[in-house]
């Protein structure tokens, strides 16, 4: 999932195989009779609030961090606005 991120607000989702999809491409990677592939949760990013190395990254870059606060393992980032 190699992009360059468009400022403003943007939806990712945490599949359940802990996959970190932006919203255009969640229908992509569901597999109707395999459970593990279906969006769990959403989490609301206000992109113009990532740091530059974020910002100017693509959307492998964010997920580590996206996964790290849904398992609760950090604090919740200014950027993430649910």
């Amino acid at each position: 999932m190699t992009e360059h991120i468009q400022y403003g607000i943007h939806k990712y989702w945490v599949m359940n195989d802990q996959q970190v999809k932006h919203e255009d491409y969640v229908n992509e990677c569901v597999i109707e009779n395999d459970d593990s592939t279906w969006p769990n949760t959403c989490y609301t990013i206000n992109v113009d609030l990532l740091p530059d190395d974020l910002k100017n990254g693509d959307d492998e870059n964010l997920a580590p961090l996206i996964l790290a606060y849904h398992h609760k393992e950090i604090s919740k980032p200014n950027w993430i606005i649910d």
